[in-house]
């Protein structure tokens, strides 16, 4: 093994390490549904807003909804302006900032606490999140689902530290809510609970901060490519080469001096008195009448990086990017009922509070652990049989939840563990799949305009919660949860996705 190979695999791992540790910060977000109850407590007893309840935590997501779209978007044009580590330093100060700011705003009003946790705290998630993820893509194109999934996994660990390191600071003697309302739902009131609510924001904002930092240290690019590893020789591709109108590229030679970005010579072909492998397989096991068709207006199309405009004019011009688009949005919305309003739920039939602290975090694990397991699923089986896994298990399980209010509490645990488990596949497969068809480079501005999908689904899931729960209750809205998610599953015999070299994704 050279020096250089083992140079280049130390960079990836201090990418993918360093990644990890920026979005174990960022998975603090997810803390919500824990979390959530005492900040609620505290706007009832402390501010003027005495009539919030524990399902106007929904708003959060809704207002967090524009942030979301202009931080991926935006974080994805400064990684291509200024580079990744400065575009993911000013994520990060937005992000952490406006977490040290609760203090103050958590202390005025409903209102001001969700403009700061929800609009400006989302925005610094997102002007963070895809850059780390664009970066261990390019480091290892050919293995894209397997490093979005490790870098994604300290999302869902995020939620597995912090959860208990937030009960512990504001709940440490495991008191219940002392306060039931006409409607039982419940509330804490207790003095030595709701005093630690602002200064637990400080404190968490200075943690994040230096994670990242720890981060963003090991954060690195790739070398550019040479114009010979970036482009095929045009004497060395067949241009004539269509199966009906998509294009092939044939090598007609192997020339050891191109190396792909992990050291393969020239993968996956052979020389020009053989047929290619990967083609003769696609050609006779794939309809491309039912794919996407590669674009033929660029000859070097196939190869060369996409710029931003015709990374977006891909997207939008893509019946697989709308099937993206509508399975977040779809997933999403019922997602929030759990994430923002499990303890809320589980608070109605279980009373211990470091029980459902400990749920949170456990579910964590399984919201960590799922993400590269659905991107090895992905890798091995394809999106539409990953995705389809997913939302049949999303839809089962949301739609028994109601289960476990009959059964010991630990039924209520391994429930939300499940749901999480199987939600995970969405932050694993969208992005990779966006990669696989569009390229890396603009991976981050493309997730952008996925996220659009979110933004629709908090403002949907915010007005759905907030306004029929009352009406439905919570079995109501886990049963919306399952139908959403069935939908996903029918939807994805539609998705006819392929990647840039036209095999299916």
């Amino acid at each position: 093994m050279t020096s250089s190979c083992v140079n280049h695999r130390c960079k990836v791992v201090s990418v993918i390490f360093g990644g990890f540790l920026i979005h174990l910060a960022l998975g603090a977000a997810y803390t919500i549904g824990n979390f959530s109850p005492y900040i609620i407590s505290y706007l009832r007893n402390r501010t003027d807003d005495t009539s919030v309840q524990n399902v106007d935590v929904l708003w959060l997501s809704g207002m967090g909804s524009a942030g979301n779209c202009l931080g991926l978007i935006i974080g994805g044009l400064n990684a291509y302006r200024f580079g990744d580590r400065i575009a993911i330093f000013i994520g990060s100060i937005v992000f952490c900032g406006s977490t040290a700011l609760n203090y103050f705003s958590v202390q005025k009003s409903y209102i001001a606490w969700i403009t700061t946790q929800g609009l400006v705290g989302y925005l610094g998630h997102k002007l963070t999140y895809g850059t780390p993820i664009q970066t261990a893509i390019r480091w290892l194109p050919n293995h894209a689902t397997l490093a979005a999934g490790l870098i994604v996994s300290g999302t869902g660990g995020g939620s597995l530290v912090f959860n208990q390191l937030i009960t512990e600071y504001v709940n440490p003697d495991n008191l219940s809510p002392d306060y039931i309302d006409d409607d039982g739902e419940r509330y804490f009131t207790q003095a030595d609970v709701l005093d630690k609510v602002p200064t637990c924001f400080v404190i968490l904002g200075g943690v994040y901060f230096g994670l990242q930092m720890i981060g963003l240290s090991l954060i690195s690019e790739p070398p550019p490519k040479t114009e010979g590893e970036n482009k095929v020789d045009k004497s060395r591709v067949k241009k004539n080469d269509f199966i009906n109108d998509v294009q092939l590229v044939k090598i007609t030679e192997i020339d050891p001096g191109k190396r792909d970005d992990i050291g393969h010579y020239n993968k996956g072909f052979e020389t020009s008195e053989e047929k290619v492998k990967e083609i003769s397989d696609f050609s006779a096991k794939t309809d491309v009448n039912k794919m996407e068709k590669i674009p033929q207006d660029n000859e070097d199309n196939i190869t060369e990086e996409l710029t931003i405009l015709q990374a977006i004019k891909s997207s939008l011009t893509s019946r697989s990017f709308y099937i993206i688009w509508f399975t977040i949005l779809l997933i999403n919305i019922g997602m929030q009922f759990f994430t923002g309003l499990y303890k809320a739920y589980g608070q109605t039939f279980i009373e211990d509070d470091h029980f459902l602290a400990l749920v949170g975090s456990i579910a964590a694990v399984f919201n960590c652990a799922g993400r590269p397991v659905w991107g090895a699923v992905m890798d091995k089986a394809g999106f539409r049989v990953a995705i389809r896994c997913v939302s049949c298990g999303f839809a089962v399980f949301s739609g028994t939840m109601l289960l476990t209010e009959h059964f010991p509490k630990g039924l209520f645990l391994v429930w939300i563990c499940a749901i999480y488990f199987f939600f995970s596949g969405i932050w694993s497969l969208m992005p990779s799949a966006l990669a696989k068809m569009l390229g890396p480079q603009h991976m981050a501005i493309n997730y952008g305009l996925i996220y659009t999908g979110m933004a629709v689904a908090y403002i949907i899931g915010s007005t759905v919660g907030t306004s029929l729960k009352a009406t439905i209750g919570w079995h109501g809205l886990f049963y919306i949860a399952a139908g959403l998610a069935a939908i996903v599953f029918f939807q994805s015999f539609l998705f006819n996705g392929v990647d840039r070299s036209g095999k299916r994704i």
